[in-house]
């Protein structure tokens, strides 16, 4: 939950008993991010509602990076965006039901920011005006990034009827619309 949106809700004092190591690097990790540890803690928190708590059920899991590239690399380009295409079809749905209680494209958005976050990719989202702009940088190679490409943009402009543009690097996806 970012800043402005815990502005908007209601909140409550509670107090917790946390080992002193992890206290510190709390509060050095809040210091870095240049917010406080209690909203801090509060991010971590939501990560944990929104996507940690249910990931498994929706049917989510880790696999080695190494692994993924090897298997995607050998794909001709065509497979990758059909299988983009398949999954952004009924997959997406059953997983946001499970992640999400309303599947629109703000939770859309923030499930791809949740599970880059777990993935330990860095992502930005980016508004100015009706102007979106989604950078991933997965670092994972080219098929990857067509793969995620045409999966959001399949899945973005079925909820926003509008025209989605893609960039993608060996490394980059990048979403505007």
């Amino acid at each position: 939950m970012r800043n402005e949106q815990l502005a908007n809700h209601k909140t409550r004092s509670m107090s917790f008993r946390i080992p002193e190591e992890m206290a510190d690097s709390l509060e050095t990790e809040a210091s870095m991010k240049r917010i406080s540890p209690s909203n801090l803690l509060v991010q971590i928190l939501s990560f944990h509602n929104d996507y940690l708590e249910n990931a498994s059920r929706a049917g989510l899991v880790a696999f080695p990076r190494p692994l993924l590239v090897r298997l995607i690399e050998k794909l001709p380009e065509k497979q990758v965006v059909a299988l983009a295409e398949y999954i952004s079809r009924d997959t997406i749905t059953d997983i946001m039901a499970v992640l999400q209680p309303d599947y629109n494209v703000e939770t859309f958005l923030r499930v791809i920011e949740s599970w880059a976050r777990a993935s330990m990719m860095p992502f930005r989202r980016e508004t100015r005006g009706n102007l979106n702009t989604i950078i991933l940088q997965h670092d994972l190679s080219m098929n990857w990034s067509l793969y995620l490409g045409n999966l959001y943009k399949c899945v973005i402009e079925d909820l926003v009827e509008k025209s989605i543009k893609v960039e993608t690097t060996p490394n980059t996806t990048l979403i505007r619309f």
